[in-house]
């Protein structure tokens, strides 16, 4: 995943296979490792490089091993918001710091982070929720069955301000920003 604005240029990439003792987590200026995050499961390690004017910052941030490499990043200035599984993470590239790292709420997997007005929705298995800039949940919906579908790809996404998503039966629904049903259609 590539990302960038006028400070950064920032590569975020999975680290296969990774342990927090790995090998491939050397030859990073840091790692984070951070303390809501067991060891004692598997774990997976991403690899971040940030360029900006006069410096590139190697980090490799370590989480769930159920985290997703699709929609779960998003560089603000100089803040990368990461998203792996059930943790955020909020890493300050100007300052080289885990600024926050908050462990989300959430009924099944996050599947994906994406940017509204005044926070981010966060897609999950089993539930859609709304978090603002502090990661506090404003609103959270679960559905009939899981927001994924066998049959429909990508069975989620945001277009034009409006959230549109399959349950596991193929019923389609959209919403807006506040969660308010704009449309709804049962499969036959």
């Amino acid at each position: 995943m590539r990302l960038g604005n006028d400070l950064y240029e920032v590569t975020v990439t999975e680290i296969p296979d990774s342990t927090f003792a790995s090998e491939h987590t050397q030859g990073f200026d840091d790692i984070f490792l951070p303390e809501t995050v067991s060891v004692d499961h598997p774990l997976k390690a991403l690899a971040i490089e940030a360029t900006g004017r006069d410096s590139t910052w190697k980090v490799c941030p370590i989480g769930d091993c159920l985290c997703f490499i699709h929609d779960y990043a998003y560089l603000e200035g100089d803040q990368l918001i990461v998203l792996q599984n059930d943790t955020i993470s909020q890493i300050d590239i100007r300052t080289h710091q885990l600024a926050v790292h908050q462990k989300l709420e959430c009924f099944g997997c996050c599947l994906g982070m994406y940017p509204c007005p005044g926070g981010y929705i966060v897609y999950g298995e089993m539930e859609i929720f709304r978090i603002d800039e502090r990661f506090d949940t404003v609103w959270r919906v679960s559905g009939a069955d899981k927001f994924v579908s066998p049959d429909i790809f990508p069975p989620f996404k945001i277009e034009d301000g409006v959230i549109k998503v399959y349950d596991w039966d193929n019923n389609y629904y959209e919403f807006n920003f506040d969660w308010h049903c704009l449309d709804e259609r049962r499969s036959e």
